[in-house]
């Protein structure tokens, strides 16, 4: 049985598209960190611009780009720095995620897969750019969003070293490489956890009332959330719950109405509620008095 020649030029194609993915994928793992991987040659993009920082806010950013930071680990979005002093999370974007494959242009017969694709990278940037916008200049108190940096610039004049697996150190050009300062919070499940074992219990019960008065003051703003998970996503600052992922937010003024934001309280703490019930059962019940208070009084 013979096969015509754009039969064996489509299955070359299939075969160097899946060879390069698996490069790329060996070459560059998502957990481990490389200037590759947070740093892309994007066109400036006016829609990311922020507003510009209050005199206090500039001495706060200052302060944090001042520190030296280590490497954490590695997120689902980004690759994570916590500061020398413990106060701020310094955030890369993990740039594989919005990157235009640009590899596809040298594969034929494929024009509307092509489109789709970029299509698709083009708005998975803009929808989580977008929101760590929204989040830094719409909702600061729930997110502690210190600075975005989210387009090249030339006035930070600031580097930060990094050592990676094979103890070879490399610099961070902040000014060509998206990222946040945010003020760093405890995890929810952490921060309960260490209270309960100090039998803390009424601070306990404050740590969960926060949480519900994050997700309902962030409803009552006009925004939904499509990443609320309260065990990864939510910490405690000063005693007040904040957004530690700020990248899924979305306008959605139907949320400052009762009849979504009580069933979306109702659902987003369902989770919480199994983990309580689980570790510490008269917790449990005390978020079912905040969420019975919102729901029969608000």
């Amino acid at each position: 049985m013979k096969f015509k020649p754009w039969v064996y030029l489509l299955a070359s194609c299939a075969l160097g598209y899946g060879g390069y993915s698996l490069y790329q994928r060996s070459a560059n793992p998502p957990h481990q960190l490389s200037l590759s991987a947070i740093q892309y040659d994007r066109p400036y993009e006016p829609l990311y611009d922020t507003r510009p920082l209050t005199g206090e806010e500039q001495q706060e950013a200052e302060k944090a780009l001042r520190q030296d930071y280590t490497y954490f680990g590695c997120g689902g979005q980004a690759y994570v720095f916590f500061s020398v002093d413990g106060k701020y999370a310094l955030k890369f974007f993990d740039q594989r995620h919005f990157r235009e494959p640009t590899h596809l242009n040298y594969i034929p017969f494929i024009k509307k897969y092509r489109d789709l694709k970029y299509a698709k990278r083009k708005k998975k940037v803009q929808g989580e750019y977008g929101s760590y916008k929204m989040g830094f200049e719409q909702l600061p108190e729930e997110t502690a969003l210190v600075y975005v940096h989210l387009n090249k610039t030339s006035h930070l004049k600031k580097s930060i070293t990094y050592i990676d697996k094979q103890k070879k150190e490399h610099k961070i050009d902040l000014d060509k490489t998206d990222f946040i300062i945010q003020r760093r919070a405890e995890l929810v499940h952490d921060k309960i956890h260490r209270q309960m074992a100090a039998g803390d219990v009424e601070g306990a019960k404050q740590t969960i009332s926060s949480v519900v008065n994050l997700i309902v003051a962030r409803c009552k703003k006009g925004y939904s959330d499509k990443d609320p998970n309260i065990a990864t996503n939510c910490g405690i600052l000063n005693g007040r719950a904040i957004k530690i992922d700020v990248g899924r937010f979305a306008i959605d003024p139907r949320m400052k109405n009762p009849l979504f934001f009580k069933p979306e309280l109702f659902h987003l703490v369902r989770p919480f509620h199994h983990w309580l019930s689980q570790k510490y059962p008269d917790l449990a019940e005390h978020l079912n008095h905040e969420v019975f208070q919102v729901i029969a009084h608000e």
